[in-house]
């Protein structure tokens, strides 16, 4: 049996692996946690990776470890996680994973504030893999906790009965033994690529006292005279600026920072 339909949608989430002690001297409560990426067609488990120190640039890591293995989805989706869409002061405008995603030309969604059912498919894989391997196993250790998962990984897909429909009451590998080939990640990419995919887009800011606003993780200088003022920043995709909006004028246009206008290596 194949995988239904042509849209391949993956689903990412963490799972706290919370019967590990927590650090009396760490700041988060528990520092051990699976990241867990499902293909909603199929509801197999493509990935449960366990680290205990999850980053925005550890996360990143053990996606394209994913991507390597298993090729590009068309569609992802994940929760407002800082790591997947940045600080809260940002969140409308791109993130550098999100970027990625955009750069690879795979379609993102971002699940709303609070609606967990957004994400359902990797929220039902991750309820299973509480009660029926954490809770049951209670690894105390970062160690426990990888072994623990990489046998119910195992379980999940190749024997655990799945009750979605695609499944057919079979676990996922026995319903989809063999897989269509995805695009692999390219040897070359346009770094800028995301700029287009958010044309059009309109970011309002409050312009500071130096006459500046904030998009992203760089400043741009607007008008001193607008200090206080309600702007709009608009993409412009094809010049690779921003159009400032005043009041329904245009006020001036600021060319994009931070853009590489070469293609790079993968790697890079």
């Amino acid at each position: 049996m194949e995988r239904p339909g042509p849209l391949v949608y993956w689903q990412l989430d963490f799972k706290d692996a919370s019967t590990v002690p927590p650090d009396p001297l760490g700041k988060r409560q528990h520092m051990v946690e699976t990241l867990n990426t499902h293909d909603v067609g199929t509801s197999l488990s493509l990935n449960a990776q366990v680290r205990e120190d999850f980053t925005a640039e550890t996360a990143l890591e053990a996606v394209v470890e994913t991507l390597s293995q298993w090729g590009l989805p068309d569609l992802v989706g994940f929760d407002r996680d800082v790591r997947w869409v940045g600080a809260a002061s940002g969140r409308d405008f791109p993130s550098p994973f999100v970027r990625m995603w955009h750069c690879l030309g795979v379609q993102v969604y971002i699940c709303p504030p609070h609606r967990p059912d957004k994400n359902g498919c990797v929220e039902r894989y991750n309820k299973s893999y509480k009660y029926e391997c954490l809770l049951i196993e209670r690894p105390t250790d970062v160690g426990q906790v990888r072994e623990v998962t990489a046998a119910y990984h195992q379980h999940y897909n190749h024997e655990r009965p799945n009750q979605a429909k695609p499944c057919g009451n079979q676990p996922p590998r026995v319903a989809f033994p063999s897989l269509p080939k995805r695009p692999a990640l390219p040897a070359f990419l346009d770094p800028d690529g995301w700029v287009q995919a958010i044309d059009g887009e309109r970011y309002a800011r409050k312009v500071r006292g130096d006459g500046c606003v904030s998009l992203g993780e760089r400043s741009y200088y607007v008008q001193q005279a607008l200090s206080g003022k309600r702007i709009v920043l608009e993409v412009d995709g094809r010049a690779r600026e921003l159009v400032v909006w005043f009041r329904q004028e245009e006020v001036k246009r600021i060319p994009l920072k931070g853009l590489q206008q070469t293609l790079l290596p993968w790697e890079a």
